[in-house]
């Protein structure tokens, strides 16, 4: 077996698709669903691994860095098995990959250190490490312009932060996990100088079905969220931030959005120039309870705007922020057919962009 061929055709492979990424991400898909297959066949339980060649061995070391790095978070487990499996059989480099990363990415983008902080990432274990030794702003800065630099290379989304510092802030939205990861993002929320580039690093980090790997359960929340949240909240131009954010937001497997819908409305406000904003929160949010700010809804000036944003929406989409901000299309038509007052015009505007048919 002549595993640097294999792995040479592989590259060639992914080169000559360089330009088109469905076909790369088919391609490698299919590559890897070969190797898995293979590697999992040659070190299964039962079979004499003892007789195992070097060149066997490399084959699954690649086969279980490939499992890590491209395919989805849950599968990443099964890369890591594998990874252990030839560690029990002695391999040195399997050791290594599970202590320093997978090797594919260059030392200066895994480690920086200066007199103010210090950064590692192991892209095996989807850990960036962080110690600060000075608190101050280029501190965290520094931190920042390391974890984009790895999401550039392609650092896993799903990742986790083990933070030594002397600062313990968190962003003020219940329910947020206390983590390091959160604690790092929230410290840096402080300077105001950081802002944007948290934004920066908030729009590399956003992406679909990933998490940050130290959050489940109710607190589990997609990358990208601490800074977007912290953002939002401090300052109104960073609203098509959060508007970004809440598009992107899997709503079946994610609930600290509702949360921080409610604590958006506390901080800004609801406004013909907040309503897009808030809009946005709570179609992302399968279910939140908002009675208590009903009547902040219910102004002339706001049910118009929010009949406007309805009405560029599909009809399930406009009768969901109904359900959300009234408990139902039924209570809404009885509270539009009592309303006799300047408001009258604006419940009829609303119910007519609710109760439209698909």
């Amino acid at each position: 077996m002549d595993t640097a061929l294999i792995m040479r055709v592989y590259e060639l492979v992914m080169e000559r698709n360089k330009g088109n990424k469905t076909k790369m991400d088919d391609h490698r898909s299919q590559f890897i669903r070969a190797f898995r297959q293979w590697a999992e066949y040659t070190i299964k339980e039962g079979i004499d691994l003892t007789t195992m060649e070097p060149q066997q061995m490399e084959l699954v070391l690649q086969t279980a860095i490939l499992i890590i790095k491209y395919e989805p978070n849950y599968c990443r487990q099964d890369g890591l098995d594998l990874l252990e499996r030839l560690k029990e059989l002695g391999s040195t480099q399997a050791v290594k990959v599970i202590k320093e990363g997978s090797g594919t990415l260059p030392a200066e983008d895994i480690h920086y250190k200066n007199e103010q902080i210090e950064c590692q990432a192991n892209d095996v274990f989807s850990i960036i490490t962080i110690r600060i030794k000075e608190e101050c702003a280029d501190s965290y800065a520094k931190g920042l312009d390391f974890i984009c630099r790895l999401m550039e290379k392609g650092f896993f989304r799903s990742y986790q932060i083990r933070l030594k510092s002397q600062a313990k802030y968190i962003v003020s939205v219940p329910g947020l996990v206390k983590s390091q990861t959160h604690r790092f993002f929230a410290n840096a929320l402080q300077y105001e100088e950081l802002h944007p580039k948290l934004e920066t690093y908030a729009r590399l980090a956003i992406v679909e079905h990933e998490w940050y790997e130290d959050t489940e359960g109710e607190k589990t929340c997609m990358p990208g969220t601490y800074a977007v949240f912290g953002l939002g909240l401090a300052n109104r131009r960073y609203f098509p931030l959060v508007e970004a954010y809440m598009e992107r937001v899997d709503e079946e497997h994610q609930s600290v959005q509702v949360a921080f819908a409610g604590a958006f409305i506390m901080q800004h406000g609801i406004d013909e120039t907040t309503l897009p904003t808030i809009a946005t929160c709570l179609l992302s949010c399968q279910d939140a309870k908002l009675t208590k700010y009903r009547a902040d809804f219910e102004t002339a000036a706001n049910l118009q705007a929010l009949a406007g944003i309805m009405v560029s929406l599909a009809p399930h989409y406009a009768s969901h922020l109904v359900e959300l901000i009234w408990g139902s299309m039924d209570n809404l038509h009885k509270r539009q057919q009592k309303e006799k007052g300047e408001c009258a015009d604006g419940f009829v505007a609303v119910w007519a962009a609710a109760n439209r048919m698909d």
